[in-house]
């Protein structure tokens, strides 16, 4: 299993870049959460605004981040975290058919991540790949396997029941950030 310090984490867009990860795992934190990820760095700083209308951080590029390459770097440089650490991938991982991405991804991190969050299908084409990484995933150390649900956004129920009844999932990580859609022109709010 996997031991929790506090049962209060920190999400991930928080610290996408990893900068600050070493100082806040030491705030107490019971898990520190790093993504979404790609394989390759993915929008820029231009696509972050605010809308005073709503009080809301808007993200216009919903998967954010700034690349394997350069998570891990900041990951061996910050050492032991002493939190865990949850992997959440990017949905434009699984919304493309790049299964070699998705693999590379989950192989990489794996020795730094214990759980890994995998974006929920939006159709039941995507149920075999969310089953097939995950259990890559387990082949590869991560101790608990997560779907990653956003908060408003309707998703298959049929995919995701099937997925917690053949057991192929630990359980469900409810994503507070509002998405559009799955398309390039995504929106987060946070």
């Amino acid at each position: 299993g996997v031991s929790f310090p506090s049962s209060v984490g920190l999400g991930c867009g928080i610290d996408s870049n990893l900068i600050a990860a070493k100082a806040i795992a030491q705030l107490g934190v019971g898990f520190l959460e790093i993504g979404p990820v790609t394989a390759t760095p993915f929008g820029s700083d231009d696509c972050i605004s605010r809308d005073n209308a709503t009080e809301a951080i808007v993200i216009s590029e919903g998967d954010l981040n700034p690349g394997l390459d350069h998570l891990i770097e900041n990951l061996t440089n910050a050492g032991n975290l002493r939190v865990p650490i949850v992997t959440r991938m990017g949905r434009r991982v699984l919304v493309s058919d790049s299964n070699d991405e998705a693999r590379s991804i989950v192989e990489r991190l794996g020795p730094f991540s214990e759980v890994l969050a995998i974006p929920a299908p939006t159709s039941d084409a995507q149920v075999d790949g969310v089953v097939e990484l995950s259990h890559y995933a387990r082949t590869v150390g991560y101790k608990i396997v997560l779907l990653a649900i956003p908060v408003d956004q309707p998703i298959n129920d049929a995919c995701a029941r099937e997925l917690i009844v053949r057991e192929e999932i630990d359980g469900l990580l409810i994503d507070g950030a509002s998405h559009a859609n799955d398309s390039s022109d995504a929106k987060d709010v946070v």
